[in-house]
């Protein structure tokens, strides 16, 4: 019997292809560049990143600008702070959304169209900074990490997209898991959540990022040095330099070679490391997640 052999014909490569191609890769660079050109300028002795413009590389590549802004002290509790903000609100924000999100997504939830409306209300329309001052004096939380935390919690666009996938899966699986006895926790936990390890991911992402880039909760919620983020003293660093007031970060520039402009690129590469270390991690769930809201959403 003769096979006949299919030859999968190529696809031509067009003028617009050619031009889309060059689009897309001048955006790239002009994302990229500006953090490239920090991380080149942060490995930089001071004598050649006054004399280099570009950035593209560092001849002489030195790790003196982290050395000092890793070796003082005044970061070390700011840091703590921020992976405590970071890796305890992420996990209250996902345990209250993730439950918020599959009770809403039940019929026989009394009101659930009505709260939904309020809770997206809020994402137009907020209080604005006094009334939640007032709130957390009222119940003894200023200066805490507490505060910025229980302020953080759900976020309504994670909740409504968690909602929906919750409502994309079909109602029989869970009339199931009833028949067989399992109460609503037992379907939620052991059904519902396995089912939805990409969205979760991705959620899980979002929060993490948010709340490791929050800066403006915490600065006008917490005062002390003792309980502030990093991403405040990173803000004193760029912008107030030694005028700041939670003592003198740049005390130790005077004592070595690293000019404070090297030492600031220094400082924003170390507070973008993080985020940028834990992507790669979730980067398989967290494309699933995207294309899942898309889709259903």
């Amino acid at each position: 019997m003769a096979t006949i052999a299919v030859r999968k014909k190529r696809r031509r490569i067009t003028a617009f292809d050619v031009a889309l191609y060059i689009f897309f890769t001048l955006v790239a660079f002009v994302m990229l560049y500006p953090l490239w050109s920090v991380l080149i300028g942060s490995l930089m002795p001071y004598n050649e990143y006054v004399t280099n413009t570009l950035k593209l590389w560092a001849p002489n590549p030195t790790l003196e600008s982290y050395k000092v802004f890793f070796g003082q002290e005044e970061f070390f509790k700011p840091l703590i702070n921020s992976i405590i903000y970071t890796v305890g609100g992420t996990v209250l924000s996902m345990i209250v959304t993730t439950m918020a999100a599959y009770a809403l997504s039940k019929k026989r939830l009394v009101g659930r169209n009505a709260l939904m409306y309020i809770f997206f209300f809020t994402t137009l329309f907020t209080g604005g900074i006094i009334p939640v001052y007032i709130t957390m004096k009222s119940y003894h939380l200023l200066d805490s990490l507490l505060s910025v935390i229980l302020l953080t919690t759900v976020n309504t666009i994670y909740l409504i997209i968690l909602r929906t996938h919750f409502m994309s899966i079909p109602a029989d699986i869970e009339e199931a898991a009833m028949i067989d006895g399992a109460n609503d926790f037992t379907t939620l936990f052991r059904i519902m959540l396995p089912m939805s390890k990409p969205i979760l991911a991705t959620l899980v992402l979002f929060y993490a990022v948010d709340k490791w880039n929050d800066f403006y909760n915490p600065l006008f919620l917490i005062r002390s040095e003792e309980h502030q983020v990093l991403q405040v003293i990173l803000y004193n660093i760029l912008f107030v330099g030694t005028q700041n007031p939670m003592k003198n970060q740049f005390t130790m520039i005077s004592q070595s070679n690293v000019a404070s402009e090297t030492m600031r690129m220094a400082a924003v590469i170390a507070v973008t490391l993080p985020i940028l270390l834990v992507y790669p991690f979730l980067q398989k769930h967290f494309v699933k997640g995207v294309m899942v809201g898309s889709i259903k959403g």
